[in-house]
Protein backbone atom coordinates (compact mmCIF):
# COMPACT_ATOMS: atom_id res chain seq x y z
CA UNK A 1 0.00 0.00 0.00
CA UNK A 2 1.31 3.66 -1.45
CA UNK A 3 0.31 5.88 0.75
CA UNK A 4 0.96 10.36 0.71
CA UNK A 5 0.79 11.44 3.80
CA UNK A 6 0.30 14.76 4.64
CA UNK A 7 -0.57 17.76 6.97
CA UNK A 8 -1.74 21.15 6.81
CA UNK A 9 -2.23 24.05 9.18
CA UNK A 10 -5.22 26.25 10.82
CA UNK A 11 -4.17 29.28 12.50
CA UNK A 12 -6.20 31.58 14.68
CA UNK A 13 -5.71 35.74 15.16
CA UNK A 14 -7.37 38.05 16.45
CA UNK A 15 -9.20 41.07 15.08
CA UNK A 16 -8.59 44.56 17.47
CA UNK A 17 -8.91 47.87 16.92
CA UNK A 18 -6.94 50.39 17.79
CA UNK A 19 -7.96 50.45 21.78
CA UNK A 20 -6.93 46.95 21.25
CA UNK A 21 -10.71 45.46 22.01
CA UNK A 22 -11.83 42.59 19.87
CA UNK A 23 -13.77 43.06 16.52
CA UNK A 24 -15.91 39.97 15.43
CA UNK A 25 -14.37 38.72 12.48
CA UNK A 26 -17.26 37.71 10.70
CA UNK A 27 -18.75 40.82 10.41
CA UNK A 28 -15.46 42.14 8.10
CA UNK A 29 -15.85 39.12 5.77
CA UNK A 30 -12.24 37.87 7.34
CA UNK A 31 -12.30 33.90 6.87
CA UNK A 32 -13.42 32.81 10.66
CA UNK A 33 -15.13 29.76 12.22
CA UNK A 34 -18.77 29.65 13.55
CA UNK A 35 -17.49 30.94 17.25
CA UNK A 36 -17.61 34.56 15.46
CA UNK A 37 -14.53 36.62 17.33
CA UNK A 38 -11.37 34.55 15.58
CA UNK A 39 -10.16 35.31 12.15
CA UNK A 40 -9.19 31.40 11.07
CA UNK A 41 -6.59 30.92 8.25
CA UNK A 42 -5.74 27.58 6.57
CA UNK A 43 -3.05 26.37 4.95
CA UNK A 44 -2.76 23.43 2.05
CA UNK A 45 -2.01 20.20 2.71
CA UNK A 46 1.32 19.24 1.95
CA UNK A 47 4.84 17.91 2.79
CA UNK A 48 7.01 20.44 2.20
CA UNK A 49 7.20 22.59 5.47
CA UNK A 50 8.37 25.62 3.30
CA UNK A 51 5.80 25.06 1.03
CA UNK A 52 2.99 24.92 3.48
CA UNK A 53 4.57 27.70 5.90
CA UNK A 54 5.23 30.14 2.92
CA UNK A 55 1.49 29.24 1.55
CA UNK A 56 0.09 30.11 4.88
CA UNK A 57 2.16 33.21 5.17
CA UNK A 58 1.08 34.75 1.90
CA UNK A 59 -2.12 34.41 3.66
CA UNK A 60 -2.05 36.06 6.30
CA UNK A 61 -0.50 39.18 4.97
CA UNK A 62 -3.56 39.40 2.49
CA UNK A 63 -5.79 39.58 5.43
CA UNK A 64 -3.31 41.64 7.67
CA UNK A 65 -3.18 44.49 4.52
CA UNK A 66 -7.13 44.57 4.82
CA UNK A 67 -7.60 44.48 8.43
CA UNK A 68 -4.90 47.23 8.37
CA UNK A 69 -7.04 49.10 5.87
CA UNK A 70 -9.92 49.03 7.62
CA UNK A 71 -8.13 50.44 10.46
CA UNK A 72 -7.57 47.16 12.36
CA UNK A 73 -4.72 45.28 13.20
CA UNK A 74 -4.70 41.59 12.86
CA UNK A 75 -2.71 39.82 15.98
CA UNK A 76 -1.20 36.38 17.22
CA UNK A 77 -1.72 36.05 20.81
CA UNK A 78 -2.08 32.93 22.73
CA UNK A 79 -5.13 34.44 25.10
CA UNK A 80 -7.09 37.51 26.09
CA UNK A 81 -8.78 38.59 28.86
CA UNK A 82 -12.70 39.27 28.26
CA UNK A 83 -15.52 40.49 30.04
CA UNK A 84 -18.89 39.03 31.35
CA UNK A 85 -20.51 41.22 29.42
CA UNK A 86 -18.62 39.94 26.03
CA UNK A 87 -18.44 36.59 26.78
CA UNK A 88 -22.23 36.71 27.32
CA UNK A 89 -23.25 38.26 23.88
CA UNK A 90 -20.70 36.39 21.83
CA UNK A 91 -21.80 33.03 23.12
CA UNK A 92 -26.22 34.06 22.53
CA UNK A 93 -24.95 35.79 19.54
CA UNK A 94 -23.10 33.00 17.49
CA UNK A 95 -25.29 30.75 19.62
CA UNK A 96 -22.58 28.38 20.86
CA UNK A 97 -25.23 26.24 22.42
CA UNK A 98 -26.01 24.64 19.59
CA UNK A 99 -22.54 24.08 18.23
CA UNK A 100 -21.97 19.80 19.27
CA UNK A 101 -18.00 19.65 20.34
CA UNK A 102 -16.08 16.72 18.63
CA UNK A 103 -13.49 17.50 20.62
CA UNK A 104 -12.15 14.26 21.82
CA UNK A 105 -9.10 14.13 24.49
CA UNK A 106 -6.64 11.22 24.78
CA UNK A 107 -6.18 11.30 28.50
CA UNK A 108 -10.17 11.75 29.20
CA UNK A 109 -10.03 15.54 30.13
CA UNK A 110 -13.61 16.72 30.44
CA UNK A 111 -12.72 20.33 29.14
CA UNK A 112 -12.24 21.31 25.49
CA UNK A 113 -11.20 24.64 24.11
CA UNK A 114 -14.02 24.15 21.63
CA UNK A 115 -15.56 27.19 21.94
CA UNK A 116 -12.05 28.80 22.44
CA UNK A 117 -13.58 30.62 25.65
CA UNK A 118 -12.32 29.61 28.88
CA UNK A 119 -13.67 31.08 32.22
CA UNK A 120 -12.67 35.15 31.43
CA UNK A 121 -10.45 34.17 28.84
CA UNK A 122 -10.73 33.51 25.35
CA UNK A 123 -7.89 31.58 23.27
CA UNK A 124 -6.45 30.92 20.20
CA UNK A 125 -4.47 28.09 18.95
CA UNK A 126 -2.91 26.51 16.22
CA UNK A 127 -4.61 23.02 14.65
CA UNK A 128 -2.27 20.87 13.01
CA UNK A 129 -4.53 18.49 10.25
CA UNK A 130 -3.13 15.10 9.31
CA UNK A 131 -3.99 12.73 6.36
CA UNK A 132 -3.05 9.69 4.29
CA UNK A 133 -4.34 9.43 0.71
CA UNK A 134 -4.60 5.41 -0.24
CA UNK A 135 -2.79 6.28 -3.89
CA UNK A 136 -4.01 2.95 -4.51
CA UNK A 137 -7.23 2.84 -3.67
CA UNK A 138 -7.18 6.63 -4.69
CA UNK A 139 -9.49 7.30 -1.52
CA UNK A 140 -8.70 9.01 1.86
CA UNK A 141 -6.79 6.07 4.45
CA UNK A 142 -8.66 5.67 7.41
CA UNK A 143 -5.78 6.70 10.62
CA UNK A 144 -6.89 4.66 13.35
CA UNK A 145 -7.96 5.55 16.73
CA UNK A 146 -4.26 4.09 18.14
CA UNK A 147 -2.06 5.34 15.45
CA UNK A 148 -4.15 9.31 16.75
CA UNK A 149 -3.32 8.67 20.18
CA UNK A 150 0.69 7.65 19.33
CA UNK A 151 0.29 10.69 17.39
CA UNK A 152 -1.13 13.34 19.74
CA UNK A 153 1.16 11.84 22.45
CA UNK A 154 4.40 12.44 20.67
CA UNK A 155 3.35 16.29 19.71
CA UNK A 156 2.39 16.52 23.29
CA UNK A 157 5.45 15.67 24.66
CA UNK A 158 7.66 17.64 21.66
CA UNK A 159 5.72 20.45 22.53
CA UNK A 160 4.89 20.51 26.11
CA UNK A 161 6.79 23.45 26.79
CA UNK A 162 4.87 26.05 24.60
CA UNK A 163 1.41 24.13 25.64
CA UNK A 164 1.92 24.93 29.40
CA UNK A 165 3.04 28.35 28.89
CA UNK A 166 -0.03 29.26 27.31
CA UNK A 167 -2.28 27.31 29.02
CA UNK A 168 -3.29 25.20 26.50
CA UNK A 169 -5.01 21.45 26.69
CA UNK A 170 -3.02 18.94 26.04
CA UNK A 171 -3.78 15.49 24.17
CA UNK A 172 -6.74 17.30 21.84
CA UNK A 173 -7.92 16.02 18.53
CA UNK A 174 -10.79 15.88 16.43
CA UNK A 175 -11.77 13.27 13.32
CA UNK A 176 -12.49 15.57 10.00
CA UNK A 177 -14.94 14.24 7.54
CA UNK A 178 -14.81 14.18 4.25
CA UNK A 179 -17.50 17.38 2.75
CA UNK A 180 -20.62 17.02 4.77
CA UNK A 181 -20.17 13.37 5.20
CA UNK A 182 -18.81 12.83 9.02
CA UNK A 183 -18.70 9.36 8.28
CA UNK A 184 -16.09 9.08 6.18
CA UNK A 185 -12.35 10.61 7.71
CA UNK A 186 -10.39 12.39 5.93
CA UNK A 187 -7.83 12.87 8.56
CA UNK A 188 -8.15 14.56 12.33
CA UNK A 189 -7.25 17.87 13.73
CA UNK A 190 -4.38 17.90 16.89
CA UNK A 191 -5.70 20.81 18.34
CA UNK A 192 -3.04 21.33 21.58
CA UNK A 193 -0.48 24.03 20.52
CA UNK A 194 -1.22 27.51 20.78
CA UNK A 195 -1.22 30.30 18.44
CA UNK A 196 2.35 31.55 18.30
CA UNK A 197 3.63 28.19 18.32
CA UNK A 198 6.71 27.93 15.78
CA UNK A 199 4.93 27.79 12.48
CA UNK A 200 7.76 25.88 10.64
CA UNK A 201 8.87 23.69 13.39
CA UNK A 202 5.02 22.35 14.16
CA UNK A 203 4.87 21.00 10.59
CA UNK A 204 8.26 19.82 10.09
CA UNK A 205 7.63 17.89 13.51
CA UNK A 206 4.24 16.65 12.55
CA UNK A 207 4.93 15.45 9.23
CA UNK A 208 8.53 13.19 11.26
CA UNK A 209 5.48 11.75 13.47
CA UNK A 210 3.25 10.86 11.32
CA UNK A 211 5.62 8.91 9.14
CA UNK A 212 6.89 7.20 12.28
CA UNK A 213 3.53 6.13 13.30
CA UNK A 214 1.79 5.65 10.06
CA UNK A 215 3.39 3.41 7.71
CA UNK A 216 3.15 3.00 3.88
Amino acid sequence: MELLKEVGLEIEYWLLDRAGDIKEAPMYNFPSDEMGFLIEIRSPWGRNPTYIVDSISNLIAAEADKAASLGFQMVELDNMAITPKWKFYIMQKYRHDTFEDHTQNIYGYKTTQHTGLKGLVATAGTHVHFSAWDVDEEDFYSIDKPQIIEIVKKMDKYFAESISNANRIPGEWESKGVGEDSARPHGFEYRSLPATVDKLLAVKQAIKILDEVVSG
